[in-house]
């Protein structure tokens, strides 16, 4: 249940950043998004394992070059966005910059969250079903288990994945699975 209110909280947060920044912008920041996940994946692996190697390495390895990735484009996606402010005369043109931004920064949101999920659910000892929609835990992982378990929005964006995993290099996947079953 708190998963779910804070799903909320933070998708109606996403909305309204979405509104005021609008799409031009978030457009930017969700391809810099994309080709963040896709360039950490490659790069993770070597600099995890030179830095030690332990999911706790590769986690924040992944999260450092996706950060640098999106700040990136993100400035890019600013810059663009300033220029298309000053050609948007046009009567409503800013209005529909505006929703296409928060549907836009809502969806992102989505797969962040899950993407988030996903992570979390690699790295502790819960195993996530692909054929049902339920996680088991062990020992270590009940309260993770239990909270996705309980949340049906968490749960169902989980099921996002599918869009995601493919970006995520081999070499990080087999890690990722490696780490789940080898402990």
């Amino acid at each position: 249940m708190i998963l779910n209110i804070i799903i909320i909280v933070w998708l109606g947060i996403s909305l309204f950043s979405g509104l005021k920044l609008g799409f031009v912008y978030k457009a930017g920041t969700t391809i810099g998004f994309i080709f963040g996940v896709w360039l950490s994946s490659r790069w993770t692996p070597g600099v995890a394992s030179w830095l030690g190697g332990s999911p706790l390495t590769v986690a924040l390895v992944f999260l450092f070059f996706l950060s640098i990735m999106s700040k990136l484009f993100g400035g890019v996606a600013w810059l663009l966005d300033k220029v298309f402010k000053i050609l948007a005369l046009l009567p409503g043109l800013k209005s529909f910059n505006r929703v296409l931004g928060g549907l836009l920064s809502v969806l992102l949101s989505c797969f962040i969250i899950s993407a988030g999920l996903f992570i979390a659910v690699s790295f502790s000892e819960a195993d996530y079903e692909n054929n049902s929609s339920t996680i088991s835990a062990s020992a270590e992982g009940p309260a993770l288990a239990n909270a996705i378990n309980e949340s049906s929005m968490a749960r169902s964006l989980l099921t996002l994945k599918i869009f995601y995993q493919p970006l995520l290099s081999d070499v990080l996947a087999t890690y990722l699975t490696d780490e789940k079953t080898s402990e």
